[in-house]
Formats: C-alpha cells, sequence, structure tokens
C-alpha cells in the first residue's frame, strides 16, 4: 500500500454506542481500490477530548494509565488498524480536530473530516 494512495474520511458513528467512524480509501499491493470502514470510540466512556472537557488535570493521568495499558496491542505502523485510530485520534490531543491534524502533519495523511 502506497502512502500518497490513501485517503482517509473521520465522521460521526452511526454505529450504536460508537463515537467516531474511519473510513480508509487505499489502493492494495496490486493496483486494486479498496475501502475498509470501522468505528472507534465507546460513547459514555472516557477519552482523552472527553476527559480534557471536565478536568483537564486529571485527564493527563487518565491518558497515561489508558495508553500504558494499551501498548503492546497497539501497532504503531498500521494505520489500517482500528488500535491505531483509537490511539491517536482519541488519545492524543485535547480535541479530535487537534488530533487529526497532528495525524496530518506527522504522516503526511490526507484526512477529511465532519464531526
Amino acid at each position: 500500500m502506497q502512502e500518497d494512495t490513501v485517503t482517509y474520511h473521520i465522521s460521526k458513528s452511526k454505529a450504536k454506542n460508537k463515537k467516531l467512524a474511519v473510513k480508509i480509501l487505499y489502493k492494495d499491493d496490486n493496483g486494486k481500490q479498496r475501502q475498509k470502514t470501522f468505528n472507534i470510540g465507546q460513547e459514555g466512556c472516557d477519552d482523552y477530548p472527553t476527559a480534557c472537557m471536565r478536568n483537564i488535570d486529571t485527564a493527563e493521568s487518565v491518558k497515561e494509565v489508558h495508553l500504558k495499558r494499551l501498548r503492546k496491542t497497539i501497532d504503531e505502523s498500521d494505520h489500517l488498524k482500528k488500535s491505531w485510530w483509537g490511539k491517536n485520534l482519541l488519545w492524543n490531543k485535547p480535541t479530535i480536530e487537534e488530533s487529526i491534524e497532528d495525524i496530518r502533519q506527522r504522516y503526511g495523511a490526507n484526512i477529511t473530516y465532519e464531526i
């Protein structure tokens, strides 16, 4: 998969009890157009932006504990994994918009979103 042929679209999830939907459009190794869609974030559960809205002082410790617990399950190199997007969207910056911008800058990702 070539990174310059990948487009990511993030929107509010239509799935019951989920926060965000991530749709990935990419070309596989044979040049065939593929699409992968998944939902992330349990509705009603904490994520970093939600914790920041309540109390920025405790949000950092909540983030630290969550990321430490998930460290072994997150593959940092695979943008097609649900866990990668959960970490980088929901546990990265104080807002989803800031997380999206950070992903754009760090990875040169072509991301559109409507939240």
